[in-house]
């Protein structure tokens, strides 16, 4: 009896939590359909759900006007847009082609598969219910209303979590990597930290990537989130190589680490340029006093915290909209026109699919007239996702979840008969709606029982429900067929892409690590690769993590960690020829391009899938000086070699396995 209570008791806990969690969604959503139903009329009550979708999109985010405007302008635009289609066939077989191509190709890319989603959405769903004269003129005024509603919600959110929200995963890992050093020190177990900071990594990669415009690599706030990247890798690598898990250190060691710790736990609480500039003076003097016992392990240390300094004070002076003018963006990473017929690329063949299931279905609408034939395109666009195994996912869910959302209609309309209990209705669907996960089956459920309450004040229940179930089933075959047949994008496949995306980024550093050592040149170029292989290296891990498991999957799941390693040397490796170029005699600097020439040659063959040799073992002769750079380079092929023994096995293997092919 106890333990059922006890039960009992953890899951109402839960449940209230997760109402507090979404308390304040649910209170737009139902103020935006009550209130614009009420102004506007039944035919703008798409607006209200896709202005929620937007919120919960958004609401996590840091508020900026700029970045709202832009929104609303495109959100405008794209309403606009959904009138026009309606005004003759060719417009509508053009708007549904043209519109979600662009969107999709302009916006998603690999690394953001799902940025076109809130976009195509309003598309879409404006697009569902057509207006025409005066009418036109009433859904631009319910569209600002709902985006006035949407900006107020935002900024009143945002005010709120401010303090929690300015740099918080920069927070979340200093107080992670304080607690790890104070671990070390006192030779406890990490139990997990490391785990914690390369995830807190990952993230911070795609902030540095999704700050990016069409010509700069990143805004301010990308800037010193990359500089903050770098100074977690480079400390990372420091502990795990200077100061391994469970060894006893030295004294003068510990206590370092120790110090450090409550440094940089201070520095958590006071991130603030006011109070970071009394920390810094703090961390000069324990530079300047105390050191470590290895001199790698000391100018280790040093590179790391020199990035943490520079960080603190880009943080006082850069302003974080800004664009880094002086980081260009490769002309290779530039979203061209003819790059949309590259069909090798994730977002070319997924805009295509989605552009012409919309197309085909919006065009059926169009020329049959039916009731409710909105419910396919509207089906069919929540069904079709980027990966085929992601989408027949949705499908089965969006099916389950419209059965079991008509038989809860049936059974309420039974139940309930007047406008205002229909109106009630709508109110608790909503609360219910995002009350559950967005891809749930639940959210299916819930979702239809709302449209069929609508819907039935329109046309009898009957015919609503037949329509319903013929609408979705027609949906389903459209979806599969384009999933399979249209430019399908399976998680197999893309996996397969992401290696070989891989190892060529490697080698591109390789080249950029010969390029510095000849001419000195600038590392905006290496930024961006680094900047991919963490983004592939995480894609890589999210994909293989929903992937049956296999011997070839096995072994990729231990290749990303020796990948983050290689990543981390090379760009150690990097910013040591690019800051110190004087340490290196002429000779020496020939040894290191050939030594380079011969690794990126070792990834090169790896990326075609053959057998390259052992990577060579002789390293150049370096001075006493350079121990640290010396142990960086024979760290990098050590791990380089690793990777290749560990990519030949998987080769094997995936060929046995019928993953790859021979060419591959």
């Amino acid at each position: 009896m106890n333990l059922h209570r006890s039960e009992i008791s953890r899951r109402w806990a839960a449940i209230l939590a997760r109402l507090k969690e979404t308390q304040h969604i649910i209170a737009l959503s139902v103020f935006l359909i009550l209130s614009m139903w009420y102004l506007f009329g039944a035919v703008n009550i798409t607006i209200p759900t896709v202005i929620s979708l937007l919120y919960i999109f958004k609401y996590q985010q840091a508020f900026r006007l700029r970045d709202v405007l832009r929104i609303s302008l495109r959100m405008t635009v794209l309403c606009g847009a959904a009138i026009v289609c309606w005004v003759n066939l060719p417009l509508c077989i053009l708007g549904n082609l043209a519109v979600p191509l662009g969107l999709v190709y302009s916006l998603s890319d690999r690394f953001t598969p799902k940025a076109y989603y809130i976009y195509v959405m309003e598309f879409v769903f404006l697009e569902m219910l057509p207006v025409s004269g005066s009418a036109i003129l009433t859904r631009f005024f319910a569209l600002f209303y709902g985006l006035l509603v949407f900006a107020a919600a935002f900024y009143c959110y945002a005010r709120r979590a401010k303090r929690r929200r300015h740099y918080g995963t920069v927070r979340k890992g200093m107080k992670t990597l304080a607690t790890q050093l104070e671990n070390r020190a006192l030779g406890t177990p990490d139990d997990g930290l490391a785990q914690t900071l390369a995830t807190l990594c990952a993230h911070m990669s795609h902030v540095v990537y999704t700050s990016r415009n069409t010509r700069f690599l990143a805004t301010g706030y990308g800037k010193i989130n990359y500089l903050f990247l770098l100074f977690f890798q480079r400390m990372a690598y420091c502990l795990a190589h200077f100061f391994p898990a469970g060894q006893t250190l030295a004294p003068q060691d510990a206590s370092y680490l120790r110090q450090l710790s409550c440094l940089l736990a201070a520095l958590e609480t006071k991130l603030d340029p006011p109070h970071s500039q009394q920390l810094l003076r703090r961390l000069q003097f324990l530079q300047d006093t105390c050191a470590l016992s290895s001199p790698a392990g000391t100018e280790a240390m040093a590179e790391a915290l020199a990035l943490l300094v520079d960080a603190l004070e880009e943080m006082a002076h850069t302003p974080m909209d800004q664009a880094m003018t002086h980081w260009p963006l490769l002309s290779e990473e530039r979203k061209t026109l003819d790059g949309l017929f590259q069909f090798h690329r994730f977002q070319s063949r997924f805009a295509i699919r989605l552009a012409v299931v919309l197309c085909l279905s919006f065009t059926f609408v169009y020329l049959t007239q039916w009731p409710f034939a909105y419910w396919y395109p509207m089906t069919v666009f929540l069904m079709l996702m980027p990966y085929a195994e992601e989408s027949a996912a949705r499908i089965n869910n969006r099916v389950l979840g419209n059965l079991l959302g008509l038989l809860m209609t049936a059974l309420l309309l039974s139940l309930f008969h007047s406008l205002p209990a229909y109106v009630f209705l709508v109110a608790l669907m909503t609360c219910l709606m995002y009350y559950v996960p967005l891809t749930s089956t639940s959210m299916s459920t819930y979702g239809t029982c709302y449209g069929m309450i609508l819907a039935i004040l329109l046309v009898d229940i009957r015919l609503a429900i037949g329509l319903r179930l013929a609408y979705v089933a027609m949906a389903a075959v459209t979806a599969w067929t384009a999933n399979r047949f249209l430019f399908p994008i399976t998680e197999p496949g893309q996996v397969r892409d992401s290696l070989q995306t891989l190892l060529e980024t490697d080698a591109r550093m390789l080249a950029e690590l010969q390029e510095m050592l000849s001419s000195n040149s600038s590392r905006h170029s290496f930024r961006q690769y680094l900047i991919r292989s963490n983004m592939l290296t995480q894609e890589m891990e999210t994909l293989l993590a929903g992937s049956p498991s296999t011997a070839a999957h096995t072994l990729l799941l231990h290749l990303l960690p020796l990948q983050r390693k290689l990543s981390t040397e090379l760009e150690l490796l990097a910013s040591y020829v690019h800051d110190h170029p004087g340490r290196f005699l002429p000779e020496q600097r020939g040894e290191l391009r050939t030594l380079f020439s011969s690794l990126q040659k070792t990834l090169q063959a790896l990326e075609q899938g053959s057998s390259p040799a052992p990577v060579p073992a002789p390293l150049p002769s370096l001075s006493k000086e350079q121990v640290y750079f010396h142990t960086l380079l024979s760290n990098c092929v050590e791990t380089l070699e690793d990777t290749r023994a560990l990519l030949l096995c998987r080769f094997a293997c995936a060929k046995r396995a019928g993953l790859i092919s021979c060419s591959h």
